[in-house]
């Protein structure tokens, strides 16, 4: 079943690149101007495909109430006209999932009480899986979508290459050094925790994500320390999957 996958994937991927190459548009090249702007023409915010994504008035909320936590999100695919508030007394988290609405261009509403008195750790996975659920209530049948997207974020010659596949056959493979140089947190949310709340959400939106860091060792941390653990290359990770899954939808 899964060299089904990978080898369905594979072409659907080649196809679509093909189409690209027709149409004269590179989304690969970082300096390519009129790549750039047939991008803009295409899936900008200004573009026919996001007024008529816009048009649809997808949206969707979810609520979870477990012994650990209380959670409510609502989520409009709106090109992020409604704005976003994230809410669950961890900054680390609250910035991480505020970045990801952003660079997605989606309103986000998420407010979570969670019991931080003991840990992080049921805080940050019930609004992952919260988070996910919500996204693929949005995203309903997933006809006519892009489906497919593949983005990569750069800092000299390092990279971040995101992959993404809105399959409903959910599954996170990455290669990020989360536990290098020593560190234990993030801000306020452990490093241990990273790994997890990103596989509950991609799991939950029933999601193919694929994190491939090459070069790593030119990241540069936010303390300035060499090395890919800072929040240099999560950020990038979590923006080019935003924006990956902005414009597959």
């Amino acid at each position: 079943e899964n060299a089904h996958h990978i080898v369905e994937a594979a072409f659907k991927a080649f196809s679509r690149s093909l189409r690209n190459l027709i149409d004269g548009i590179n989304t690969t090249a970082s300096g390519d101007d009129d790549s750039h702007s047939k991008m803009a023409q295409l899936y900008g915010p200004s573009s026919a495909n996001v007024q008529a994504s816009v048009a649809l008035e997808r949206r969707s909320a979810v609520s979870r109430k477990t012994r650990e936590t209380n959670i409510d999100t609502t989520l409009l695919l709106d090109n992020g006209t409604a704005g976003t508030q994230v809410s669950m007394g961890l900054k680390g988290m609250d910035d991480f999932w505020t970045l990801v609405s952003q660079e997605a261009r989606v309103s986000l509403q998420v407010s979570c009480h969670g019991d931080l008195w003991i840990d992080e750790h049921h805080t940050s996975e019930d609004v992952a899986i919260a988070l996910g659920q919500v996204w693929n209530q949005a995203l309903g049948t997933k006809a006519g979508l892009n489906r497919m997207w593949c983005w990569t974020v750069t800092q000299g010659t390092a990279h971040v290459r995101v992959i993404l596949d809105l399959s409903n056959r959910p599954m996170l493979t990455h290669n990020l050094p989360l536990r290098q140089h020593g560190k234990e947190h993030l801000e306020d949310v452990p490093v241990e925790m990273l790994e997890h709340v990103l596989d509950s959400f991609v799991v939950n939106a029933r999601m193919t994500l694929h994190v491939v860091v090459q070069d790593s060792q030119n990241y540069s941390d936010s303390d300035g320390a060499d090395g890919a653990t800072g929040n240099a290359t999560l950020e990038d990770a979590w923006k080019g999957m935003a924006i990956a899954l902005g414009r597959a939808m």
